[in-house]
């Protein structure tokens, strides 16, 4: 039985061949090596069984970092997936790699659950990528933070903050078919985006990883 997907994986050049290898892909193709450093590797799979969930798993287990993203498949969504330290943190994403979704009760508020799945993901890709010795730069958006609101605690960056939103979507099923669950924003007719202080945000720029309040340095002064 398959369920293919596009799969794209960042990997140490040490785990390169193993990975590719479990893959099943050729590295000759010109279409597997999407970027090369000395340190790391990106590959891309066009056609990811199940998205290697299971064998991803063995990779954390063997100590592997890496971090990555999978479209969606037919019983599956979208996803985004970090793995260091053993672990492995697979969680439901947008198809255009926009971070982790995390859902709302009809009554606002946030399943705990869901809510730490994604700072855990972010705090384990902050992680691996440290461990792949990714250090991105800062892009000079802004001369300095003055009349700015949020910034990055470590590189002051101002226009390279992700935060994580809750919106609400429309929950697809098919009768007979109870494991075929799909979600589409667009059929929800609502597009507004909830976050507060203690949402997860990061800093798409340097990697650095918190909460909104890391980043709202009003709030401080005020504090």
């Amino acid at each position: 039985m398959a369920d293919r997907c596009g799969f794209t994986i960042t990997v140490p050049n040490a785990a390169r061949d193993r990975i590719a290898g479990d893959m099943g892909l050729n590295l000759e193709d010109a279409e597997v090596i999407q970027d090369e450093t000395e340190l790391y590797t990106e590959l891309y799979d066009d056609s990811a069984n199940f998205a290697h969930a299971l064998i991803m798993e063995e990779w954390a287990k063997d100590g592997i970092s890496f971090f990555g993203h999978h479209g969606e498949g037919c019983e599956y969504g979208a996803g985004d997936f970090a793995a260091h330290g053993g672990k492995c943190i697979q969680v439901e994403a947008s198809q255009g790699q926009g971070g982790p979704l995390v859902p709302i009760n009809r009554d606002g508020t946030i399943p705990a659950r869901a809510l730490a799945e994604a700072r855990t993901y972010w705090d384990t890709l902050a992680e691996a990528k440290r461990a792949l010795g990714i250090t991105e730069e800062a892009k000079p958006a802004a001369e300095s933070t003055e009349g700015y609101r949020f910034w990055c605690p470590a590189c002051k960056a101002t226009d390279s903050i992700d935060v994580t939103a809750t919106v609400f979507v429309r929950l697809m099923q098919y009768q007979g078919d109870p494991d075929h669950i799909e979600t589409d924003a667009d059929l929800a007719h609502d597009y507004s985006h909830e976050w507060d202080h203690s949402s997860p945000a990061r800093c798409d720029a340097c990697g650095y990883c918190g909460k909104v309040g890391d980043f709202d340095h009003a709030a401080k002064e005020v504090a």
